[in-house]
């Protein structure tokens, strides 16, 4: 027996998936109104009560993130003026600490790429420049490898659930 996806069985299983994931909470909140619409009675109530869940969890997610993004960019202001300042020790010690924070994968790449270059002006390991330029280049195939999966995720939802 195959199940329709467009079902409120359809929706609440997609939703149930996709609530795992943070990055898919907006599309767990949408699929779980989804089945909430097309159901009745107890199951209509336990869709919405799984909707309001995931949109909390949603505003949690987006309290978090907005949180770490301040946190990595005043970092990386404190990072740029020490560079900008010469104290390239500072600056690297900076970067580091915005990377512990940083979700962004653009924004990871930039930090490396920035600490690789102050790196060997501050006198201190002087191979760190070498690997955070070979990280920045990682951190881009990764993003456009993510980008591809994303897309091969999408398209296989597209044609079966």
């Amino acid at each position: 027996m195959k199940l329709d996806p467009h079902s409120a069985e359809g929706y609440a299983l997609r939703a149930s998936v996709y609530v795992e994931d943070e990055d898919l909470l907006a599309d767990a909140a949408a699929d779980y109104g989804r089945a909430a619409m097309l159901s009745e009675g107890d199951d209509r109530e336990g869709f919405e009560a799984s909707k309001a869940e995931a949109e909390a969890a949603l505003k949690r997610r987006d309290a978090r993130r907005a949180t770490l993004k301040k946190a990595h960019e005043d970092l990386k202001a404190v990072a740029d003026d020490a560079f900008r300042g010469g104290r390239f020790l500072e600056a690297v010690k900076k970067y580091g600490e915005a990377l512990r924070v940083v979700e962004d994968d653009d924004d990871r790449a930039k930090l490396f790429s920035n600490r690789s270059a102050a790196g060997p002006k501050s006198n201190i390991q002087p191979d760190v420049s070498v690997f955070d330029s070979f990280d920045a280049r990682f951190c881009a195939v990764l993003r456009e490898l993510d980008e591809s999966d994303r897309f091969f995720q999408k398209s296989a939802e597209s044609t079966s659930i």
